[in-house]
């Protein structure tokens, strides 16, 4: 990729809001990351390797505070409705190492170097460090700290991007209206398809077809717990 390129900027967007669980709004962001490196595509008809690391990296979803999930656990009258915290960190953690390896390795792109070795190895330890702190707390206390780490992102994200525009002297409520803009058309683009999946949700769903694959998992997960149980 060009040094610079648009896509940049909208890939760090979406990579942004997966980190902090937010998917409905990541989804625009991923929209917009792919056209733009379709734009560098020779090839209309066939993704580029940046396109299919993007796509891998995005779909493994890395989330360090699963807002969505555990606003969905509060009302749903979850007892302790940060409890996925660590299960969603570490899974999502895992996946995005193994997606990038993965294509890595069919891209032929060296993994083993100093560069993307630092970056792997310190996001590593401060995941690490997340952990053993948060294993460290009660419900409670793990309720506060997702909470406040979620709205300390989202500032410190909200300021980065300020203090970049000013540093690059941009107009920072022009460059806002044109961004919503581009969302607003992005979701309307999108329309179809949403309905298209949620008509085919809805068919599984009534037609039995979820529960007999929920059924199926929570056999082999019952089956798993036994057996560790031994």
């Amino acid at each position: 990729m060009p040094k610079n390129h648009p896509a940049m900027g909208h890939m760090v967007m979406n990579f942004s809001a997966n980190l902090l669980g937010l998917d409905n709004a990541a989804t625009p962001f991923g929209i917009k990351s792919m056209e733009s490196l379709q734009e560098l595509n020779p090839d209309k008809t066939k993704a580029t390797n940046a396109q299919i690391m993007f796509l891998c990296l995005h779909a493994s979803g890395l989330t360090l505070i699963p807002t969505v999930i555990i606003a969905d656990r509060v009302a749903l009258k979850s007892q302790f409705p940060t409890e996925i915290f660590i299960p969603c960190m570490i899974a999502t953690f895992v996946a995005t190492i193994t997606a990038m390896v993965i294509v890595s390795f069919k891209q032929g792109i060296k993994v083993f170097q100093p560069v993307i070795v630092a970056w792997v190895l310190g996001i590593t330890a401060i995941f690490t460090a997340l952990i053993v702190y948060v294993r460290m707390l009660d419900a409670k206390g793990i309720q506060l700290f997702s909470t406040s780490l979620s709205n300390g992102l989202i500032l410190l994200i909200f300021l980065l991007i300020i203090a970049g525009a000013i540093y690059k002297k941009a107009p920072v409520f022009d460059a806002f209206v044109d961004g919503a803009k581009a969302g607003f058309e992005t979701a309307i683009r999108i329309i179809p398809y949403l309905v298209g999946l949620l008509v085919a949700i809805s068919l599984l769903r009534n037609s039995g077809a979820f529960d007999f694959i929920m059924e199926g998992i929570k056999a082999i997960f019952a089956f798993l717990v036994a057996m560790h149980e031994l």
